[in-house]
């Protein structure tokens, strides 16, 4: 489904079939005006049926995985082009590479046919970047809106570094995800209510993970006040929390992984109201 009408999109079609046109003979230039038209919709999140299309005349396949990284580019590697860069990553199993620049940052999408020969490019090509500049490896996809998202994903939390000051130089875009949410992320929203606050709230009033994860949070990570609030052992607390980690992949006893707990609580609170009020 696209995020912009048929009008945005044939504008940036034309904008980027004027911008690209020159006088030359070289039959590499409708393909390298192909891909930017293919990579400008994505990283304006333009995902529709017409992106499909464009995107099966590249070779992409709907079932391919697909990853995006951003960061600031090489002076070394500046000119490498995508053939240079499929070229690199060809060794890895990448078939296919897409790549542009967005707010002073160059992003790399490559697809494959398997997620894990994905993964190997992508962190290949993260040393192609700058090495005293932060770098971000986006989510894993499929087909045109999971590249969209993972383009959107990592230029947006390249945003958040200001807020995160312990990160580390090679981040991934699911390390900032309360923040990526306070920058008005839909995307980042999306998954803290669907990969965490659903998960804690599987198996409805009868489920103990969401009050234990609420309780042991609003009283300041205690175990002790934790299990008095709920009437419950320490030890049953722990093993909730554990349970709790292995569930949504985020530990309440770690400060940071706390907070991220903690946002996914409130967004999902909020989401059920606005529907229940709907």
């Amino acid at each position: 489904m696209g995020m912009s009408g048929h009008g945005d999109f044939l504008d940036l079609v034309s904008r980027l079939t004027i911008r690209h046109r020159r006088p030359t003979t070289d039959d590499a230039v409708p393909e390298d005006r192909l891909h930017s038209i293919v990579f400008e919709c994505l990283a304006d999140g333009i995902a529709d049926d017409r992106v499909v299309s464009l995107m099966h005349v590249m070779g992409w396949h709907d079932e391919d995985a697909c990853m995006a990284v951003a960061g600031h580019s090489h002076d070394d590697h500046d000119d490498a082009g995508e053939d240079g860069l499929l070229e690199f990553m060809r060794p890895h199993g990448v078939g296919l590479v897409l790549s542009g620049t967005r707010s002073g940052w160059t992003i790399i999408v490559a697809a494959a046919r398997e997620a894990q020969t994905v993964e190997d490019g992508i962190q290949a090509a993260a040393s192609l970047f700058d090495e005293d500049s932060p770098v971000c490896l986006g989510d894993m996809g499929r087909s045109a809106q999971g590249a969209s998202s993972s383009i959107r994903g990592v230029l947006s939390a390249l945003r958040t570094i200001p807020a995160v000051p312990d990160l580390p130089r090679v981040m991934r875009s699911s390390d900032v995800l309360p923040e990526r949410a306070l920058l008005g992320d839909a995307d980042a929203r999306r998954q803290l209510y669907d990969a965490v606050y659903s998960a804690l709230c599987e198996g409805g009033p009868l489920n103990p993970n969401l009050p234990t994860v609420d309780a042991f949070l609003r009283l300041g990570g205690s175990l002790d006040a934790t299990a008095r609030q709920l009437k419950v052992h320490p030890n049953t607390v722990r093993y909730r929390l554990k349970r709790i980690a292995e569930t949504t992949g985020w530990d309440a006893t770690d400060p940071r992984e706390a907070y991220v707990l903690r946002t996914a609580l409130a967004i999902g609170r909020i989401g059920d109201a606005a529907l229940r009020d709907s």
